[in-house]
């Protein structure tokens, strides 16, 4: 992984699980993104999100920021935007706005981290979304990223 200030395209590959209503549901994203280390932080990754059928294929902007000092941001700008914030057994409050208004959520984070590992990233978030003092859902996000290597010789654009 980069040490310098660089973008480094990566490969992005979220596992959610997900307590909605006492019924769990489990989702897989693998897309490309944009690593870095800015000033201040540890990393931060960049990438794009399709939303799904259900809003038309609109497309979210998703940062996530590891500050190196146990606090991990995810801020999503789109039509649907909010910016969490994770420290282990911290609460946070936020805005989730949509296109069809605002709600305030309040989250609870039960593990938020990041293992540092030779070849890629990994980074775990487990946490609990309230709204007027009701349980939504309880989820837990685990971020694979690695560099995303390309065969430069391969004319149909296939990585390796």
């Amino acid at each position: 992984m980069t040490q310098t200030n660089e973008r480094e395209k990566v490969l992005v590959k979220i596992i959610n699980e997900e307590i909605l209503g006492g019924r769990s549901a489990s989702g897989e994203l693998i897309t490309t993104g944009y690593l870095d280390r800015p000033a201040g932080a540890a990393f931060r990754l960049r990438y794009k999100e399709i939303l799904g059928e259900d809003v038309k294929n609109m497309t979210s902007s998703v940062t996530l920021i590891d500050d190196g000092e146990g606090c991990i941001t995810v801020e999503r700008e789109g039509p649907f935007s909010m910016k969490m914030i994770f420290t282990e057994g911290g609460r946070h409050r936020c805005f989730y706005t949509t296109p069809y208004g605002e709600l305030l959520l309040h989250v609870k984070t039960a593990a938020a981290n990041t293992e540092y590992l030779p070849d890629r990233l990994r980074v775990f978030l487990d946490f609990e979304v309230f709204a007027d003092g009701d349980p939504i859902h309880r989820s837990k996000m685990t971020y694979f990223i690695k560099p995303r290597k390309t065969n430069r010789g391969a004319k149909d654009g296939n990585t390796q």
